[in-house]
């Protein structure tokens, strides 16, 4: 009897202790499960950063090259922007990509803002063309219908309008009045007529040049004559005749070549 409650007591502390061991097993997973949620969540939390950072790369990339890419990719990239943001569980790890996708709609209005002034400035300026188009579309048909034969010279690069019923520019006073004798206007016409003639290049004619190779010519022979008579030569006319004539010729081509260009009389 004794026994049996020895191996009772025996069995009594054998359980004890298993129950002892098995309620601190139980405590330590108890303990275990939140540190597992905890690591559980910094992991999670590692990869939405990872995952930020790969989307901000992306967006960086994308603003450098905002000036060639087309603005129809623009609500692609918010698109999947905000498709990322929304897929995800941590609110506050989303508030980063809220920030980015507010930037990128910024832009986009300012897009659109800028692409409306630039077409209200494009049909402004079509409207301008097209109404000079209108004008020169008049000016040329006036050419053609009134303007046939012109009786002054008119440059090319003139333009030439004609407005209906009305009549040409005359000047008050005519060339003929302004030359009168009793004209305030005589002095200043008289100098202007000779500037003009001075100023003006005139060709030689043919006669013009059998002239001047004469005078030519004869001014060579007078010169020769001089240098004979002042070194003594009782007859240089004489000696001037015995010459051959390619000797009072000399040098007469280059002076007719300088002097037949231009003349102002």
């Amino acid at each position: 009897m004794h026994y049996s409650c020895l191996e009772m007591g025996e069995w009594d502390t054998g359980s004890a202790e298993v129950r002892t061991a098995t309620m601190a097993s139980e405590e330590v997973a108890l303990t275990q499960d939140p540190v597992r949620e905890k690591i559980t969540d910094l992991e999670a939390r590692i990869q939405e950063l990872e995952r930020l950072l790969k989307e901000k790369d992306a967006f960086i990339q994308a603003q450098s090259a905002s000036e060639t890419t087309p603005q129809d990719s623009i609500p692609e990239i918010a698109e999947s922007i905000s498709a990322s943001a929304n897929g995800t569980e941590n609110r506050t790890s989303v508030q980063q990509p809220i920030d980015k996708l507010t930037a990128v709609q910024n832009a986009i209005s300012a897009n659109k803002a800028h692409q409306q002034a630039l077409q209200a400035r494009s049909t402004l300026l079509k409207a301008e063309l097209a109404r000079a188009d209108k004008l020169f579309a008049q000016v040329d048909r006036g050419v053609d219908e009134d303007v046939d034969e012109l009786s002054v010279d008119v440059p090319e690069d003139w333009a030439i309008f004609v407005a209906p019923g009305g009549s040409a520019v005359r000047p008050l006073l005519s060339k003929k009045q302004i030359c009168l004798e009793d004209s305030p206007f005589l002095e200043d016409a008289a100098r202007y007529k000779r500037y003009v003639s001075l100023t003006t290049p005139h060709t030689f004619n043919s006669k013009e040049r059998t002239a001047l190779a004469a005078a030519l010519r004869s001014e060579n022979m007078r010169l020769y004559a001089f240098e004979l008579a002042t070194s003594g030569v009782s007859d240089p006319l004489e000696e001037v005749r015995k010459q051959p004539t390619h000797f009072t010729n000399h040098n007469m081509k280059v002076l007719i070549g300088i002097a037949l260009p231009i003349r102002s009389v």
